[in-house]
């Protein structure tokens, strides 16, 4: 496949996903210190000090909107180096592009399902990257009382096989399991 054939299927691929930008699978963004850090403020991204006293920039990304980066002209560098495991296998041919969109898309409908089900139970959550929720459940279900309680109990088995559907199939089709991405999910690249 020519280079121009391989970036505009990347493109395509990645406007149907947005799986890197969203908070489905990360927390946040390392910030390289030679980074033009001012700029990115000016452009609107969330960025933040971690304990450790790196600058990250916060998942969801707040440049990302309607599918795509609206900030594309002045993002991160590790945004434009990341390539999930899909686009790599797309790019390489290992992967058709009707394959790789059904992939994207089952995986939506996964998400959807899990995340449908969590903010009925724990509104809260809602603003919170997909990814964190996993280990924010059991906090929040300590402080649940009433209808949101017996709910939680009801449906807690289903939210748990939600959550294990999606992470299986990040685990699968999304991270890059060649040491590109921490174990934790936490950050990109």
């Amino acid at each position: 496949m020519k280079l121009e054939q391989t970036e505009a299927l990347e493109q395509r691929l990645c406007k149907a996903c947005g799986f890197c930008c969203d908070g489905t699978l990360f927390l946040h963004v390392r910030i390289r210190e030679s980074e033009p850090i001012r700029a990115y403020k000016k452009a609107g991204l969330q960025l933040m000090d971690s304990p450790e006293g790196k600058v990250t920039m916060r998942q969801p990304c707040s440049g990302f909107s309607k599918g795509s980066c609206q900030t594309y002209h002045c993002r991160p560098l590790r945004c434009g180096e990341f390539k999930c495991a899909l686009l790599n296998q797309a790019s390489e041919g290992a992967v058709t592009e009707s394959n790789a969109l059904e992939v994207i898309r089952e995986t939506k409908k996964i998400r959807s399902r899990y995340t449908a089900l969590l903010y009925q139970i724990f509104p809260e959550l809602e603003q919170k990257p997909v990814v964190s929720t996993y280990r924010q459940i059991r906090k929040a279900s300590k402080h649940l009382s009433g209808e949101a309680l017996k709910l939680f109990r009801a449906r807690k088995s289903q939210l748990k096989e939600y959550r294990e559907s999606l992470q299986e199939a990040l685990d699968l089709h999304f991270y890059d399991r060649q040491g590109k991405e921490d174990d934790d999910n936490s950050e990109s690249t």
